[in-house]
């Protein structure tokens, strides 16, 4: 599978509520909410992943734009690898959090952080790199804690509890 990089400006707005609620089920469950590290610039910046054993879902995911790609075989997914869906432009990711966290329950708050990230990427003001750092911490020590005993019904209907 090629690795589509290319995304269309402003398409996660036209994400609809029921489009919205089962992207927040996979970001919940089977996605990540991460900072990556540019090093020619030395700040952080918020991107947003989902990845499967299957390619179908993925390719599906595709139509919003962001970028898919197949990872290399792992001990989980060793006969096929691992597919991935993302989303790294900027613009796009504010756009897609903005359109799921009101859904979101496990993931919330990384999804609130990265936004703060975002608005901090866009004013620059004095600090702001260390700034990044420091909220991209909060987001890897989020993502490494334990997640709740998660029952489906209750993630589907928004009733689970928050971390």
């Amino acid at each position: 599978m090629k690795v589509k990089r290319e995304t269309k400006k402003g398409i996660f707005k036209k994400i609809d509520d029921t489009e919205a609620k089962i992207l927040v089920l996979l970001v919940d469950t089977e996605g990540c909410i991460n900072a990556a590290f540019e090093k020619k610039y030395a700040y952080y910046h918020p991107n947003v992943s989902i990845g499967m054993g299957s390619e179908l879902p993925v390719l599906y995911w595709q139509k919003w734009g962001g970028f898919i790609c197949r990872c290399a075989s792992s001990k989980r997914f060793p006969a096929k690898g691992l597919y991935q869906w993302g989303i790294l432009k900027y613009t796009d990711v504010r756009a897609f959090l903005f359109k799921i966290v009101p859904y979101l329950q496990l993931k919330k708050k990384q999804a609130e952080i990265a936004l703060e990230m975002l608005d901090i990427l866009a004013a620059k003001t004095k600090g702001w790199k260390e700034r990044t750092k420091v909220l991209a911490a909060e987001i890897r020590r989020l993502n490494h804690q334990p997640l709740p005993n998660i029952d489906l019904q209750k993630l589907a209907h928004g009733t689970i509890m928050k971390r």
